[in-house]
This record gives C-alpha cells, sequence and structure tokens, in this order.
C-alpha cells in the first residue's frame, strides 16, 4: 500500500504516533523482514505480507518457462502488455499499485502505459551488426569490472535493474537504449555505449566510443554509466570485491570478441615513465593515452596537466617560445615541434603540445611546468 494509506491504518490503532515514529519503527521491521519499506523522496510503498510478494507476484513474474504455474506470456519481441498483467495478477493485487511496486524494485519499464519491458525475462541475444564497426576516425575506451576472486560474485539481478536505469534515463540523459540478454546498447546523441555482462555474472563491460574522435563525448557518457553501475554494484553486491581493468583500445576498435584488458595499476604506472603497454596475446604496443580516458584522475603533474586541460588550451596562445625551451631541452624532438608549429590554429597548437606531452608521462609533464615558470607564468600557476 502507499505511505499515507499504511499511516493511516496505523493511526487507527495508534493515533498519537507522530509520522517520525512511524518511519523509524517501519524501517525497523524492514530490517528485520517483517515488512517491506520501500523509501523515496516523492513516495514511498509498504508491504506487509513479504510472503504474498515472492510467491504471488514475482514467482508469477519471474518463473522459468518449464515452471508449471500461470505465468506472464511474453511477445515476439519479450515485451509484456497490460492485459497480461491484469489477466496473472487481477485476483491478488490492484494492478496500479502493483506496477507502482515493479517500477520501484527496478524490475520492469514502460513508455507508453500498455507494454512492459521487464529486463529479468529478455531471451534475444545480441546480433552482431548491433555494435559493428563506424567511421575510420572512431575513438574506443572500455571498462571492465570484474569479480577480484573466486568466491566473489555479482547479484543476478544487477545487469536487469541497470537495464531499467537506462530506460529510466530516457529522455533526459539517454536515447531509448537497445536491450538483449545480457547486452544493452544506447546513447546520448554524442558517443554511443555498449554494457555486456558475462554468463556467470563475474564480469561487466562498458564500452564507449565517438565516431568523430571526441574522448570529451566518451568522457561524458561513461560517467554516467559508470555511476549507475557502482551504485547498483554497492546495492544489490554488497559483499563483493571488484577490481576495475582497462579495455584495450586496439581490440575495441577491431571488434575483438573478447578483447584484452589490462590492470588500472599497469596502465597507470605506465603512464607515469611515459611508456606504452605491450599487448600480451599480439605483442603491439598501446599508448596509455588510447586506452585512459580518465587521465585527469592520475597522481602528479600529468593528472594536473589532464585536469586542466580545457583553461590550458585558451591560454597558451604564444607557443613558439614555450617549443623553443622544450627542443633546446630535448623534451619534444624535430618532427614533434615541426607538427605543433603547423597547426592551424594556437588553440590547435596547444591541443598538439598537451597530447604529446601527456604520451611522454610525468618526467616530461615536470619538465613542461619548468618551462612554463620561465614563458607563461599565468599558466604556470594553473599547474600549481
Amino acid at each position: 500500500m502507499g505511505w499515507q494509506d499504511y499511516l493511516a491504518a496505523v493511526r487507527q490503532a495508534t493515533s498519537y504516533l507522530e509520522e517520525r515514529i512511524v518511519q523509524l519503527a517501519s524501517s525497523y521491521l524492514h530490517d528485520e523482514g517483517e515488512i517491506i519499506y520501500l523509501r523515496y523522496e516523492s513516495h514511498s510503498l509498504v508491504v506487509l505480507d513479504s510472503q504474498w510478494l515472492f510467491t504471488s507476484v514475482f514467482g508469477s513474474l519471474l518463473a522459468p518457462d518449464h515452471f508449471p504455474i500461470d505465468k506472464v506470456e511474453r511477445t515476439a519481441e519479450d515485451y509484456v502488455t497490460i492485459d497480461e498483467i491484469t489477466r496473472v495478477f487481477s485476483a491478488v493485487a490492484d494492478i496500479p499499485l502493483l506496477i507502482k511496486l515493479l517500477e520501484d524494485f527496478q524490475l520492469c519499464h514502460t513508455y507508453d502505459g500498455r507494454t512492459f519491458i521487464l529486463p529479468s525475462l529478455l531471451q534475444q541475444e545480441m546480433e552482431e551488426a548491433a555494435w559493428s564497426p563506424v567511421s575510420s576516425k572512431a575513438v574506443y575506451f572500455g571498462l571492465q569490472i570484474r569479480c577480484r576472486t573466486e568466491i566473489d560474485s555479482f547479484s543476478c539481478d544487477l545487469f536487469p535493474r541497470l537495464q531499467t536505469l537506462l530506460m529510466q534515463a530516457h529522455p533526459d540523459k539517454l536515447s531509448r537504449p537497445l536491450l538483449w540478454k545480457n547486452s544493452a546498447k544506447c546513447t546520448d546523441g554524442k558517443a554511443e555505449a555498449l554494457l555486456q555482462i558475462t554468463q556467470d555474472k563475474r564480469q561487466l563491460n562498458i564500452f564507449v566510443r565517438s565516431n568523430d574522435d571526441n574522448r570529451e563525448d566518451c568522457d561524458s557518457i561513461m560517467d554516467l554509466l559508470k555511476d549507475m553501475t557502482y551504485r547498483l554494484l554497492h546495492e544489490t553486491s554488497p559483499g563483493a570485491r571488484s577490481r576495475d581493468m582497462v579495455v584495450s583500445a586496439l581490440d575495441l576498435r577491431e571488434h575483438r570478441p573478447q578483447p584484452h584488458a589490462y590492470s588500472r595499476e599497469e596502465v597507470e604506472a605506465a603512464a607515469a615513465k611515459g611508456e606504452n603497454l605491450v599487448h600480451p596475446q599480439r605483442n603491439v604496443p598501446e599508448k596509455v593515452k588510447d586506452l585512459l580516458l580518465h587521465l585527469k584522475n592520475l597522481k602528479g603533474m600529468l593528472g594536473r596537466l589532464a585536469k586542466k586541460r580545457p583553461e590550458l588550451v585558451e591560454t597558451l596562445r604564444h607557443i613558439n617560445p614555450i617549443l623553443d625551451h622544450l627542443r633546446a631541452d630535448d623534451v619534444i624532438n624535430l618532427e614533434e615541434n615541426d607538427r605543433i608549429r603547423a597547426a592551424r590554429t594556437p588553440q590547435d597548437a596547444a591541443r598538439e603540445l598537451l597530447d604529446t606531452l601527456e604520451t611522454k608521462g610525468e618526467e616530461t609533464c615536470v619538465q613542461f611546468h619548468s618551462v612554463l615558470k620561465t614563458c607563461d607564468e599565468y599558466a604556470s600557476k594553473l599547474l600549481q
């Protein structure tokens, strides 16, 4: 029942209780497993009979096809209609309240009020063409969240609830996502993302790409999806230990079915030294800048330079004296020097310079900061 109906029923028996006391008591009963109390800023729901919810609702809703009970039938697209929900549950529940309950549990979503998508019931697998190569200028980044040890595992409802959150993010943050069993594809209009979980529920991948080589667009959608995923991970699998891996950009660009993933520690260590990583299966070098989307999260001068990159692009208007010093100190070579000077605008030259410095690593960025103290005091202070 809704909170106001529940509160009215409680006050019929104990009219002197303040609402705050009823909330605290209900939270205690929820923790004890006596009731289910779903509390939100805009509304709250209370389930007084947990057995009814699990048996009469979840049982008929989520039972496997071979279970001999009356359960909801899906359309060819794996959707469930309001008529089907009414047929199965009208005898045991108020349908509008039941739908609200299922939405609060992140079990379903509807765009039109008539057709419902329940990610847990999806059976169709993603076709290879759904994530096929695009523009040759496309840039890819990937995050892999994997269980840390053999005894760790993610909850079976993690990915279906994540798919529900993707649907709820439409239209404010994302376009309507495409959903399959264990896969989802979405876009914010600038970059695309593919999310997948392995069959054993021990590894979740988030791949993002920008068709026009814009890593800032990739950054934006990755942050949104990471926030959704980690929030759900902590809620659904509080005891599971996980580790973040950085997916090979080379494998992502070539759409390899099982892309290699580097540990974040080895990527950050290579970034600090200005070294490449070598793909262990293919023996091909990969630049840290091509792998790590969030260079600004690195420690030291390299991280500060990445964090202040937008301001530096606008500030470094007189770049030739800086290049003279960097060339004299052998920080950049002749080819790099010529390429930066050939840039069309001062902003393009600044971007080219920063790209070069980020590739070379921490020590080079420290030397660059020393040069700025001589050539551009304002830019130097940005990095302090």
